[in-house]
């Protein structure tokens, strides 16, 4: 496969140190509809590691993409939304070059976990928060991360 010339950070990064790990990222995004949601080792490992990953935009929107196709197993499994997926969607919210990517995320976990994630993920919404994000996004993707926010906020306590 030709890697594109426009990408400075696959020449700086060497594209052969994380092409074979953001491949992997995507064939477990393609597998995630059909993963069992009581299956508790392999996935409970893989989410597990998805912090460890470099830190690579490309890696970091695979990380989130993936997250958000396993909304459906993270919803019989909010502990590891609290600890691990919370952090990379607010960390992704926070980088515009992954913004959207965290956005989509946090939409699929919102509407799959609403019922079974503990009121404090969406209670951590406060206007700072939205503030936090370094939103420098297209208008399409400030529509998903909007769309993503308002998912939150249906589930959040009145103050």
């Amino acid at each position: 496969a030709e890697i594109p010339k426009y990408s400075p950070t696959r020449e700086a990064m060497g594209y052969q140190q994380w092409g074979a790990l953001e491949a992997m990222l995507f064939g477990l995004r393609y597998i995630a509809d059909s993963v069992d949601t009581d299956e508790t080792s392999m996935i409970r490992n893989m989410i597990e590691m998805l912090p460890e990953l470099p830190e690579e935009p490309n890696i970091k929107y695979m990380k989130l993409m993936t997250l958000g196709q396993y909304a459906r197993f993270l919803s019989h499994h909010p502990d590891l939304m609290m600890d691990i997926g919370a952090s990379l969607i607010f960390d992704g919210l926070s980088d515009s070059q992954v913004a959207r990517a965290a956005a989509v995320a946090l939409k699929q976990v919102a509407q799959f976990c609403q019922y079974s994630l503990p009121l404090e993920f969406f209670n951590k919404w406060d206007q700072s928060t939205v503030e936090s994000f370094n939103l420098n996004l297209r208008i399409d993707e400030e529509c998903e991360v909007l769309a993503a926010i308002s998912i939150c906020i249906l589930e959040m306590e009145p103050n």
